[in-house]
């Protein structure tokens, strides 16, 4: 159990590393820690992943650019109307 806790708290660190911008996640380290995990080696479609994102990944907790912009944009707002003094 005391390799399990530590392996925990190595993938902890890691991911408060990526997530402070220290640590940029690559497909070497995601092979080491399936190697520790003890699982299977990642699948093409992982590995093709990898490679459309140019050998590193973004962590999911930052915004991504697309989103950025879409998020920046003017919001088209429509005036409320009141319907004061044309009740029946």
């Amino acid at each position: 159990m005391a390799d399990i806790e530590k392996l925990k708290g190595i993938m902890d660190t890691y991911g408060i590393g990526v997530r402070a911008g220290v640590i940029t996640p690559c497909f070497q380290d995601e092979k080491l820690f399936r190697d520790l995990l003890g699982v299977l080696p990642a699948p093409k479609q992982v590995v093709d992943l990898w490679a459309a994102q140019g050998g590193i990944r973004a962590p999911v907790t930052l915004q991504q650019p697309k989103a950025l912009e879409e998020s920046e944009s003017p919001e088209e707002t429509t005036p409320e109307t009141t319907t004061e003094g044309n009740e029946e």
